[in-house]
């Protein structure tokens, strides 16, 4: 469900850029409730930001870019040392249409910020064959295997977000979209959004009759994997297939002109 989407311009605007991260953190919240997890990516691993969640007591799950202090048993201890300390007790699988893709390494321990902050988890996954991955998280969770799984599957919620935007991109045309005015833009980031959420959120009863619809002719293969990965790609075209054969017909009943051109109304309880 597409909750919060607005443009930023450094020069263009007149707050900062952590307080416009952290102004959307709490525009989100107010929806989703206190209680839920932040997670974010590496941009996010900012002294001022992640000082104000943690203020705040929010539930965080921040990747780290590594370059940080951290505060094990009292004893201030770089970044690199900590992680390479962490041992890798538990293994996370991914899988796709039911087969594995991807295996995780993973393990945690508990450091501070400051000698006199909170208790954080240190959670490090290694791919196999591939790189590592920090996660610094404020949690409820006081076990660390507890911890390790809801850090593990709350990141991996973030690809979901991923995958959105790259289907934006592709089947809206994001970034082809060129206007003058930097309010003309972010105008219509806002009703491209508006979109989108018609199709996340309102056509979720019916997405399969859609699909599976011969006369559109968008299951590809005899084979019911497809309709359970991100579908949203095939209701954009389903969507682009029945726009383009149709047309607007004004009535002749109205005794006003109405121009030829489809009309939005905003604002409207």
């Amino acid at each position: 469900m597409p909750a919060y989407s607005e443009l930023y311009s450094l020069d263009k605007e007149s707050s900062s850029e952590n307080e416009k991260l952290l102004s959307a953190i709490r525009s989100v919240r107010q929806s989703a409730g206190s209680d839920k997890v932040v997670v974010a990516d590496r941009g996010a691993d900012r002294e001022g930001i992640m000082n104000r969640l943690l203020k705040d007591k929010q539930q965080v799950i921040i990747r780290q870019v590594g370059n940080r202090d951290l505060y094990v048993a009292g004893q201030r201890t770089p970044f690199k040392q900590v992680s390479r300390s962490v041992k890798l007790t538990e293994t996370y699988r991914v899988s796709k249409n039911r087969q594995v893709k991807e295996s995780y390494s993973c393990g945690a321990v508990t450091v501070k910020l400051t000698p006199t902050g909170e208790d954080l988890w240190l959670v490090v996954m290694k791919e196999k064959r591939r790189g590592y991955c920090w996660l610094l998280c404020h949690l409820k969770e006081k076990h660390k295997r507890a911890a390790i799984a809801e850090a593990f599957k709350g990141y991996g919620h973030r690809w979901k977000i991923e995958e959105v935007h790259r289907q934006i991109k592709m089947d809206y045309d994001l970034e082809k979209i060129c206007l003058q005015r930097y309010e003309a833009l972010k105008s219509l980031n806002a009703l491209l959004w508006t979109a989108v959420s018609f199709l996340y959120t309102r056509l979720d009863n019916i997405s399969l009759d859609i699909i599976t619809h011969i006369e559109l002719g968008l299951q590809n293969r005899k084979t019911w994997f497809e309709l359970i990965r991100f579908i949203y790609y095939k209701l954009a075209l389903a969507v682009k297939k029945l726009l383009a054969v149709s047309r607007l017909y004004i009535s002749p009943v109205l005794k006003i002109p109405v121009p030829d051109q489809l009309c939005l109304t905003l604002g409207c309880p």
